[in-house]
């Protein structure tokens, strides 16, 4: 693959890019909040822009979570419309695995996204290789298994910065710091998507799909409470009547 179009939904900052493999040829940042609303007008005026069509492209990229169910959602909904209209194929790409490829040059990196309830979606990876799989965790879970040497990116790892540098000093953070000299976002970005994918279909031809699906760790907040409610109106079974013995 020579050229893809990269989408990234999953956080509160959504992009879309237009990568090949050493190379970024465009790259744009949606505007607002609702990604519904802004993602498909984003593409078409980065693709118009760049005077670029989706017969152009050999695939697309989309990070398929974890991250706001919504914004997963719209995005994955979005590149498989796109792929298959245009019968393209496309790479379903971790929102953990983006946040480690947008640090390429440390080689052990734990990837956060906040869960939120002192809870974090995590992976931890040795270059490409995931040495603590990807999993919803609470954070004290977590950092059993945070490596000393490793750094730190995500806004999991930002939310949770003093409990993790209380347990491990030396674990540096990828925040904008002139004393880090780290620049990177501390959410996935389309970009990161691309390089993810790139690196995900040189190790794997058949990861390039016709279609992908959601990742999900845990079940959204309305889908909690929904069970909750259902719970406490379910109504409580009758005891059994004691068995009488002669």
């Amino acid at each position: 693959m020579k050229l893809l179009l990269a989408i990234s939904s999953s956080s509160a900052e959504a992009s879309a890019a237009l990568v090949m493999p050493n190379s970024i040829v465009a790259s744009k940042k949606l505007g607002g909040t609702s990604h519904s609303k802004t993602l498909m007008p984003a593409i078409d005026e980065m693709l118009n822009e760049y005077n670029v069509s989706l017969s152009d492209i050999d695939g697309i990229a989309v990070d398929i979570g974890p991250g706001s169910f919504t914004g997963v959602r719209i995005g994955v909904a979005t590149a498989n419309g796109l792929a298959f209209g245009a019968n393209k194929p496309i790479i379903g790409v971790t929102s953990l695995l983006a946040l480690r490829h947008s640090i390429p040059k440390y080689d052990v990196v734990a990837a956060l996204i906040d869960a939120k309830h002192d809870s974090v979606y995590a992976a931890i990876y040795n270059k490409d290789s995931e040495i603590f799989p990807a999993c919803a965790t609470p954070i004290e879970e977590l950092l059993h298994h945070i490596p000393s040497n490793c750094v730190c990116i995500g806004d999991g790892a930002l939310a949770y910065k003093d409990k993790i540098h209380f347990a491990h000093p030396y674990v540096r953070f990828a925040i904008k710091d002139e004393e880090d000299n780290l620049c990177a976002s501390n959410f996935p970005c389309a970009v990161s998507v691309a390089m993810a994918a790139f690196a995900l279909y040189e190790k794997d031809k058949s990861c390039a799909l016709s279609q992908v699906e959601p990742t999900y760790f845990r079940p959204s907040q309305a889908e909690r409470m929904r069970d909750i409610k259902a719970e406490a109106e379910e109504p409580e079974e009758p005891d059994e009547p004691e068995e009488q013995f002669e």
